[in-house]
């Protein structure tokens, strides 16, 4: 097969040789570079955007592109062979870069050491990662650069006796190239093993494999995932997090009503004036949910569901238990109604939230809503 292709390709390439085209200036040359990309840009914007031209100047677009790049082609492919005789002149130039262009020992060996040096610092960098977060996922990337580097060490200067002897450059590149073929090779077989360790059990149920952890690279997870069912193996992605479907309900429904009092407790001073307290808590509520609609519309379904418990309740007046006392002192100094604190904080919340939902509706009752009006409104139920 290759004895094959070989020459009908080389006889194809002397034919294109052999084209001459006339020779141009600089300045015309990248007129025409500027044309070609140009004509490239407005033939993508035609198809992208369908309808924008006229269809006659659809085709007069698409056939000028089509010219000016089989033409540019030609004068590119000269101007980087001229390029590459430039550059490799001035390299020739200096000692140390003449030396690594022209000395294919000196330049395996080189490339080998840098590559090794960058394998070991890989190696150390996610060793320790792994054993400061406990993860299997990168202990295994530690092992895959030092496997990866001892490869590389082994397969350069096993290989360094057959290119000192060539005689000549050209015949002294075949060892190089098989060198880089090797390593094509090991690489895509490193690679499989990398995504079969995705595979393997992380918990003494066996019920979670390394690839279902949250620092497993998602391009990797379809052949660990394949790997890990051909043996027989189950994904259990969430359950390496939580026990079961409720105890996922529980500390997510918990995180994310943590973020949101947070969020909603952000720059108020508890010791400040008491409106400007409430004004900015209602203000915060609402930029929490235009800026995280879909956390807050995931609260609004799970804080009725049977699955919170009392020590739920608990911890969620422990997170509000500053809002809790600026709204305590305001009843204290006969700023707020006399009521119970949970109660003038609905009276906050609420509104501001049904609004919103209603608000946000494509078809909505409430279009335009001045929620500064909102806010006052809020105000104006809590005081005195």
């Amino acid at each position: 097969m290759r004895g094959f292709h070989i020459p009908i390709w080389r006889k194809m390439t002397a034919k294109i040789k052999k084209v001459k085209m006339p020779d141009l200036s600089l300045q015309v040359k990248i007129m025409l570079y500027i044309a070609a990309l140009a004509c490239a840009v407005l033939s993508i914007v035609s198809i992208t955007c369908g309808g924008i031209f006229p269809p006659a100047a659809e085709y007069a677009v698409y056939t000028a592109a089509g010219i000016t790049l089989f033409v540019s082609c030609f004068y590119l492919a000269g101007d980087l062979d001229l390029l590459k005789q430039k550059i490799m002149e001035l390299a020739r130039s200096n000692t140390l870069t003449a030396r690594l262009t022209d000395d294919i020992e000196y330049r395996s060996v080189l490339f080998a050491v840098c590559g090794v040096c960058m394998n070991i610092v890989f190696a150390l960098f996610n060793g320790i990662a792994g054993w400061m977060s406990r993860s299997a996922w990168f202990g295994t990337l530690s092992a895959y650069y030092l496997i990866l580097g001892m490869m590389r060490a082994y397969w350069i200067f096993h290989s360094q006796d057959k290119v000192r002897n060539r005689e000549n450059q050209r015949s002294s590149r075949a060892p190089e190239r098989n060198i880089w073929r090797c390593y094509g090779v090991l690489f895509l077989f490193l690679a499989v093993v990398l995504c079969g360790a995705g595979s393997l059990y992380v918990n003494p149920e066996h019920t979670a494999c390394v690839a279902d952890g949250p620092d497993f690279p998602d391009v990797f997870k379809p052949v660990a995932s394949a790997q890990a069912k051909a043996a027989g193996m189950s994904a259990a992605t969430l359950y390496v997090y939580y026990d079961n479907k409720e105890d996922m309900f529980r500390k997510v429904y918990m995180d994310v009503k943590k973020h949101m009092t947070e969020k909603c407790s952000r720059d108020i001073d508890p010791e400040g004036s008491v409106e400007e307290a409430v004004r900015k808590l209602c203000g915060n509520l609402l930029d929490y949910m235009q800026e995280y609609t879909d956390e807050f519309l995931f609260i609004e379904q799970a804080c009725n569901s049977p699955m919170t418990t009392d020590e739920m309740l608990e911890t969620l007046e422990q997170y509000n238990k500053d809002t809790v006392r600026i709204f305590q002192r305001g009843i204290e100094e006969g700023i707020l109604k006399p009521a119970s604190p949970a109660l003038l904080i609905s009276f906050c919340y609420y509104p501001i939230q049904q609004i919103f939902k209603e608000w946000r509706k494509d078809r909505s009752m409430l279009p335009d809503v001045d929620f500064d009006m909102v806010f006052q409104m809020c105000w104006d139920a809590v005081k005195r």
